[in-house]
């Protein structure tokens, strides 16, 4: 990786265990913990910084805003935790994470969204963490495989909670803090609905947000799509230099994009997708965490063909703003189940997330073949990890509805794909502004709708649906629904999907020889499976050979679970 934090709960002897401080740009001691940064943009204003006085020691690691944005974060936060405590880090805004110590107190936090994850291990020596899952968990020296972990994430593309795919690795979950010994909860991410005017809120909020992440420091980049949420980024940004979008130069979704990079008279690049799609190389795979498939890091290899210094996305939009792990009201038609454009008030949990989560049923019954479940039924194993995901969310909840929106923020399977970039560029995660979050979590979700956000950032720039999005041809969103429906349901090519046919890219670059020549019986499991299963052992293989004292049994993925 090319940007880290790690760290230890103890001293220097205990750091030098794990890690070579002179990995790091920066490394920190402290009387309680003591954590190294790498980060080429280290005390550049906004990004990572950190900060050591007789008082005690703080790094902020990632983009990261104060309430003055005037730098100096880490002395920021260092000085407001003396008098606020842990509320100090509802002040900090960005994508983040923080490590302060004061007073014989040490704890690490993530941002309010959890959009860095925190891995941590207890071992011989103490209680070790970092961004890096990798490297956190070669310090316990013996990780064995999950089985609850790995059936989660060949089921739905990911590990849920603090669970990962190795026993003795953890992640910290969504608002809470780690300290010496134990996980506590914070209070950010709690609902709250209130009246207000939400379109023209969210408008005010989402222009405060690009501002602030305005910079003149050098080319910047947007990953554009055709649809709603990257191009209200090209839109209200006064300085996107080149855009780029994955696909062949039939697709509707690039020639969506050009029309749109056209418009704002910008740079468009296409990146032609091809076998590097879907075989992921290291960085992928170390994108991913062990915790969710790549195939979301569409852009992956096409680094060197992106010129730019910083990064835009929509990440999150459709998740924060309209409401994209909520079902839609159906209903039966015979045999056809139609879709209205409203929210169903009270959804199966089972069936909403088989759907958001992309499961996908691989055509054989792994869970019936794992010891370590108490069930040989796929749906009863969903059902459990998911309620007890679930059940985190409704403390913080006013209602189911929200609850099931909360769950689907904590999973956030598309993950890979700004870890990746954040990893490379200076990667601005616009929807982790925390006024969006709060703009969010005080919208009631029958509010939350792609009619709000699009009277919010028509509001920015009239002419932002000049071009339509290829899936949404129609003002009315009932129209768009019926469309849509009749696309997916006609045989022929009406639908086409706005990412490439990983199918067909999957049989065009052979990849059943390259990936399972020694495994025939695998070949008639679903492509996504396959990249799935790919994903997760080249993962665990990386853990073994970047770290050979690791004894991690990488044949257990697919001789023990699949190859049965």
């Amino acid at each position: 990786m090319n940007r880290e934090l790690f760290g230890v709960f103890g001293g220097p002897d205990a750091f030098g265990r794990h890690a070579d401080p002179g990995e790091f740009d920066r490394v920190l001691e402290g009387a309680a913990v003591t954590v190294g940064v790498r980060d080429d943009a280290l005390d550049r204003p906004t990004w990572t910084d950190v900060h050591s006085d007789d008082t005690g020691c703080c790094v902020v690691w990632g983009e990261v805003h104060t309430p003055s944005d005037g730098g100096d974060a880490a002395r920021w936060l260092l000085d407001r935790y003396a008098t606020d405590g842990r509320a100090a880090l509802s002040g900090l805004n960005g994508s983040y994470l923080a490590v302060v110590e004061r007073d014989g107190e040490a704890l690490v936090a993530t941002d309010v969204l959890r959009t860095r994850e925190c891995f941590y291990a207890d071992t011989r020596t103490g209680r070790a963490f970092g961004s890096d899952p990798v490297r956190v968990a070669s310090t316990h020296g013996s990780p064995t495989v999950d089985p609850r972990g790995v059936l989660q994430f060949l089921y739905l593309g990911v590990v849920l909670g603090a669970r990962t795919s190795l026993r003795e690795l953890s992640r910290v979950r969504t608002d809470a803090v780690l300290t010496r010994d134990d996980v506590e909860p914070l209070d950010r991410l709690r609902y709250d609905p209130r009246e207000f005017d939400y379109a023209s809120a969210l408008a005010e909020r989402l222009d405060r947000a690009l501002d602030r992440r305005v910079t003149d420091r050098g080319r910047t980049g947007l990953l554009l799509g055709a649809g709603y949420d990257s191009r209200a980024i090209l839109a209200t940004h006064p300085g996107i230099d080149v855009c780029y979008t994955v696909g062949t130069s039939a697709s509707p979704e690039v020639r969506g994009a050009e029309r749109l990079a056209a418009q704002y008279d910008t740079t468009h690049v296409r990146l032609e997708p091809d076998g590097n799609y879907l075989v992921p190389s290291t960085p992928e795979i170390a994108a991913g965490q062990g915790l969710r498939e790549t195939i979301h890091v569409h852009h992956g290899g096409h680094e060197h063909d992106m010129d730019v210094d910083e990064m835009f996305h929509g990440m999150l939009f459709d998740t924060l703003f309209r409401n994209h792990f909520l079902p839609t009201a159906t209903v039966e038609v015979g045999d056809l189940t139609v879709p209205f454009p409203w929210l169903d008030s009270d959804p199966e949990l089972v069936p909403a997330y088989k759907d958001s989560l992309a499961f996908i049923d691989p055509g054989v019954n792994f869970v019936e073949r794992c010891d370590a479940v108490d069930t040989d039924d796929p749906d009863t194993f969903l059902r459990r990890a998911l309620e007890r995901e679930l059940s985190h969310c409704y403390e913080r909840c006013d209602r189911r509805l929200n609850a099931l929106t909360q769950l689907g923020v904590r999973a956030r399977p598309t993950m890979p794909f700004r870890s990746h970039l954040a990893d490379r560029f200076h990667e601005r995660f616009v929807a982790a502004d925390t006024a969006l979050v709060e703009w969010h979590l005080r919208t009631p979700p029958e509010h939350r709708t792609t009619e709000t956000f699009l009277r919010a950032v028509r509001s920015l720039d009239d002419g932002l649906l000049r071009h339509r999005p290829p899936d949404r041809p129609f003002d009315s969103p009932w129209l768009n629904e019926i469309a849509s429906f009749l696309k997916r349901s006609l045989p022929g090519d009406a639908y086409q999907s706005p990412w490439p046919d990983r199918v067909r890219l999957y049989e065009a670059n052979d990849l059943d020889r390259e990936l399972f020549a020694e495994s025939p019986g695998l070949h008639d499991v679903p492509v996504r499976s396959k990249l799935r299963l790919n994903d997760l052992s080249t993962w665990l293989e990386h853990v073994r050979t970047r770290y050979p004292t690791t004894d991690v049994p990488t044949d257990s993925v697919q001789s023990s679970v699949l190859a049965r």
